[in-house]
């Protein structure tokens, strides 16, 4: 479960060309729900102390990790990108009376009279402040002078890290006391040249940073792993569901990488995703049994005193298809503040 050795040794991939949850161990016997791991650590426990072990045992504390991958940084670009969103007004959300609402956002974006519906990246600071904890901001680090032929622009370049607004933003975030880690772009999970570049763009602005998650969730055990530690990070944060909640690795504590072709332990450190905002959507619809269903999963890691790792992508707000859930947020980041103190 913590090598991820299943993903390596199954040779189909899904769409994105990610190792299928579907067949994965966990979902297949429907226990992706339960932190098996953590389960087989509380009965060796108990049995030895049923035969006599007296030993102390390594104290662990719940702790709320909330992340946030910054897969957009504006909304309304320019006029050509009012038309795509207009488009897709009519063409995907098939609600083309959104199209009066969608012209007088860009105006009062443009002329100043409200923030860019992507930029809330104060607002989920002070919520996180408020329950005392830093928001950790994964940015992709793709600029102008990438080779993009290496990427697929269909999913990278979304903004140019280099773009002064861009830089304002991380320079906020740093500012605050709040975190800034790589979203290493949709190639880089097993293309050592491509992530090493895309880590020297985003130090350029940060300094050192010691935090990951791939776009898309995409994987490669135990490639991405091994690129990671190469670059000298500490800390990844990628191995988590991208249709589905719960846990990938069976476990909700932190722990060092094994790659398992070289037989040698990494200094990395993985710290599973437990839910990721969409792929609740892919189990429910219903703004309520959205929230208890995330809810739940706290609860469970709180059981174990494990880190419950939540994603909330930046632009995940203020546009049609999150009204109905954005206020849960709120929500769940009091719940979370609720178990803290």
């Amino acid at each position: 479960m913590l090598t991820r050795w299943e993903e390596n040794v199954i040779s189909e991939k899904d769409e994105y060309g990610r190792f299928p949850e579907k067949i994965s161990l966990s979902i297949r016997n429907g226990i992706h729900h339960r932190p098996v791991v953590n389960e087989y650590i509380e009965m060796l426990w108990k049995m030895l102390q049923f035969l006599g072990y007296s030993g102390k045992r390594k104290k662990m504390e719940f702790e709320a990790i909330i992340t946030h991958d910054v897969d957009g940084v504006i909304r309304y670009k320019n006029f050509y990108k009012l038309l795509k969103i207009i488009a897709g007004d009519i063409i995907v959300r098939k609600k083309p009376g959104l199209i009066p609402s969608t012209i007088k956002e860009y105006i009062e974006v443009k002329t100043g009279v409200k923030k860019d519906n992507y930029d809330t990246f104060d607002f989920l600071m002070d919520l996180s402040e408020k329950i005392n904890v830093k928001s950790h901001f994964y940015f992709l680090a793709q600029n102008k002078g990438s080779i993009r032929k290496a990427s697929n622009s269909n999913y990278d370049f979304r903004y140019d890290i280099c773009d002064p607004a861009v830089i304002s933003f991380i320079q906020n975030i740093k500012k605050r006391g709040h975190l800034v880690g790589i979203h290493g772009s949709y190639n880089s999970y097993n293309n050592y040249d491509m992530f090493t570049k895309e880590v020297e763009n985003l130090e350029r602005i940060t300094g050192q940073i010691s935090e990951s998650r791939q776009h898309y969730l995409r994987f490669m055990a135990p490639v991405t792993w091994r690129i990671g530690n190469q670059n000298r990070l500490v800390q990844d944060s990628t191995l988590g569901f991208a249709e589905e909640i719960g846990f990938r690795c069976g476990t909700c504590y932190p722990f060092h990488v094994f790659d398992f072709v070289k037989r040698e332990s990494l200094d990395l450190v993985e710290t599973p995703l437990t839910v990721m905002e969409g792929a609740v959507l892919f189990i429910t619809r219903n703004p309520d049994d959205f929230y208890s269903r995330i809810c739940s999963m706290i609860d469970i890691v709180r059981k174990y005193n494990g880190k419950f790792v939540l994603l909330w992508h930046t632009n995940c707000f203020n546009s049609f298809e999150w009204y109905p859930y954005q206020d849960y947020y709120l929500k769940i980041i009091n719940y979370l503040g609720s178990l803290s103190n």
